[in-house]
C-alpha cells in the first residue's frame, strides 16, 4: 500500500464510525500498527481484525487469522467477534 493510501485510510478512520476494521497483509507492519492505534483512539470499542499468514496478534488486535482460511471462515470469525453467543 502506498503512503498516500495509508493516509486516506487514517483520515477515513477519523471521519467515520466503524464496528470492525479488517487489515490485511498489504499494509506494512508500521502502517498497520499506526492505523490500529488510530482506530482504537478514535473509537475505543472498535474491533480490529488482522489477516496475516502468521496469524499473530500485533498490538491491540481483537482477532488475527490466516487469510488462507478463506472468505467464509473470515466472515464467520468476524460474525462471532461482533455477535458473541451468550455465555462466551
Amino acid at each position: 500500500m502506498e503512503e498516500a493510501d495509508a493516509k486516506a485510510v487514517g483520515a477515513l478512520i477519523q471521519q467515520q464510525v466503524f464496528d470492525v476494521i479488517v487489515f490485511d497483509h498489504t499494509l506494512r507492519m508500521d502502517e498497520r500498527l499506526r492505523l490500529i492505534e488510530l482506530a482504537k483512539v478514535s473509537v475505543p470499542a472498535i474491533r480490529i481484525v488482522v489477516l496475516h499468514r502468521s496469524a499473530e496478534l500485533p498490538g491491540k488486535v481483537d482477532l488475527a487469522m490466516d487469510s488462507r482460511e478463506g472468505p467464509a471462515a473470515i466472515l464467520n470469525r468476524v460474525n462471532e467477534l461482533l455477535f458473541p453467543r451468550p455465555g462466551e
